[in-house]
């Protein structure tokens, strides 16, 4: 990335994201605040994961290993 990219990205906030969680958006209430690399200042905030969103992805991850969607996808995919 050279200065200039570098400088088009200044101060650009980026919207705020949730969890994907099974092929849905998961959000939450509580938030997390993201600090940009570039000038220390928040660009973005974050769903706070609960133990429930845990148990949810750690369960989906689980399916999804055990049928093969994902164990048995391509490298490329």
């Amino acid at each position: 990335m050279q200065q200039a990219d570098i400088e088009l990205l200044r101060g650009k906030t980026v919207p705020a994201q949730g969890h994907w969680i099974s092929g849905k958006a998961i959000n939450s209430d509580q938030r997390l605040s993201v600090d940009s690399p570039l000038d220390g200042k928040p660009f973005t905030t974050i769903a706070a994961g609960t133990t429930g969103d845990v148990d949810l992805a750690v369960a989906s991850a689980r399916r999804a290993f055990e049928t093969g969607v994902w164990s048995k996808a391509a490298p490329s995919e």
